[in-house]
């Protein structure tokens, strides 16, 4: 008797007289056609899907264990997770009168486990600098600096090179430096 653990299950009966009959009846170029068509069509969807609970499940837990300890005192570690979108950790404490203030790290993971943006509130105001990445390869991304909840300067970086930096002033974006 075969060890079950390491094979895998047949193909049953039926699949294969259905899949004989289609080879048969329509030939190899009507079953490629039919494959490259459920691909286009269907692949992304059905890859996205799979990547999204496997998100849910795997990244979601990874990335709590990894936050757990980095919120300050009187502070607990939130987490949110968007369907389709990922997940949001922050720090978060409760004033007496109920209200809960973003206070410590936030920080943004995409569906498909890649960090997007992290940055610091300080009482319910964003400071500091705040990084958002594009690609899985970290190679371009932006760096917002924020004082007292307003956007201040923000630079773009190109393969790891300062490309642009850019001013708000008078709530409107200048540019003062290109590369």
């Amino acid at each position: 008797m075969p060890d079950i653990s390491t094979s895998s299950p047949p193909t049953p009966a039926p699949v294969r007289a259905l899949l004989g009959q289609v080879i048969r009846g329509f030939g190899y170029g009507f079953l490629v056609s039919l494959i490259a068509a459920l691909y286009v069509f269907s692949f992304p969807k059905v890859l996205t899907s799979l990547l999204g609970m496997m998100d849910e499940g795997v990244f979601g837990a990874v990335h709590q264990a990894d936050y757990a300890h980095a919120c300050p005192d009187e502070t607990e570690l939130v987490v949110e997770q968007i369907p389709h979108w990922g997940h949001f950790y922050y720090c978060e404490r409760v004033e007496s009168d109920g209200n809960r203030i973003k206070h410590g790290l936030w920080v943004y993971w995409g569906k498909f486990g890649l960090k997007l943006r992290q940055g610091q509130f300080e009482n319910g105001k964003k400071i500091g600098l705040w990084y958002a990445w594009k690609e899985a390869n970290r190679k371009n991304y932006r760096v917002d600096e924020y004082r007292d909840d307003k956007l201040f300067l923000i630079r773009q970086y190109h393969f790891g090179k300062r490309v642009r930096v850019f001013t708000v002033h008078k709530g409107r974006l200048l540019e003062l430096r290109r590369a």
